[in-house]
């Protein structure tokens, strides 16, 4: 083996002061021959990474955007993706190799990182283990959520586009809106010729007819209605008589 620098052993005996004098407990000692697994027990960095989980959901407004920029920053603590969005340019960190050495499947000792100082060196060397587990169980959460909120929206969007099936025929529904908007109940966006009018209509209601024949219902003087049926459908009274504010 590598003889491990000092810095590294009193990184290791500074970390083992602060492990002992929060957990208060006797724990596995660590040395330079540990690997770097055996540092993540050490200072219990799945249970802490589990209560940091728990506390960012519970505390989170919105989770799905706290996972989302969780995420991210994550991976820009142990790579690079400005240069290229589909190229992995790994960061001169210790987070970074931990992170690619986990991920190739390596469990290495820990005199193997020769620039380690300090304590918290340790905890970033830590950290990259984790995150090459947990980034991939956040990333799959956060594509269900997507998925989720995708099939939400596409349900919002079918319900808020349907049309209205109009079941009786082009005529009364002609006759109807024409007697709506006269009589002051209604008021349909300005257009320029009845054709225009029955075609926003048509986007509105389902109904059985072509924008041609629609436009000659909208008139009183052209619609097909008899006048038994324009008796059924008149409105009495008018929302708003002439002169009347009310």
């Amino acid at each position: 083996m590598e003889y491990p620098n000092r810095s590294l052993i009193d990184a290791l005996n500074d970390l083992d002061k602060e492990v002992t004098f929060f957990d208060e407990v006797p724990h596995k000692s660590i040395s330079p021959n540990s690997r770097l697994s055996d540092l993540v027990e050490f200072v219990n960095g799945f249970h802490i990474f589990k209560i940091d989980y728990e506390s960012r959901k519970v505390n989170s407004p919105n989770w799905f955007i706290t996972l989302e920029l969780w995420i991210s920053e994550i991976e820009k603590s142990v790579a690079d993706f400005t240069s290229d969005e589909n190229e992995f340019q790994p960061i001169n960190n210790f987070k970074s190799e931990s992170y690619i050495e986990t991920l190739k499947g390596k469990d290495p000792y820990l005199y193997t990182f020769q620039d380690i100082t300090t304590s918290n060196d340790l905890k970033d060397l830590a950290k990259g283990y984790i995150y090459a587990y947990k980034l991939f169980e956040l990333k799959e959460e956060l594509r269900v959520l997507t998925k989720d909120r995708q099939e939400k929206k596409n349900d919002l969007s079918e319900l808020v586009f349907s049309k209205i099936v109009w079941k009786a025929g082009p005529a009364y529904l002609g006759f109807l809106i024409d007697e709506l908007e006269r009589n002051g109940y209604i008021e349909i966006p300005q257009t320029s010729n009845l054709n225009q009018k029955a075609e926003y209509i048509l986007k509105i209601f389902d109904c059985k007819t072509t924008i041609n024949s629609l436009s000659k219902m909208l008139s009183e003087n052209s619609t097909a209605l008899s006048a038994n049926g324009r008796a059924k459908m008149t409105i009495k009274p008018p929302l708003k008589e002439k002169g009347n504010k009310t």
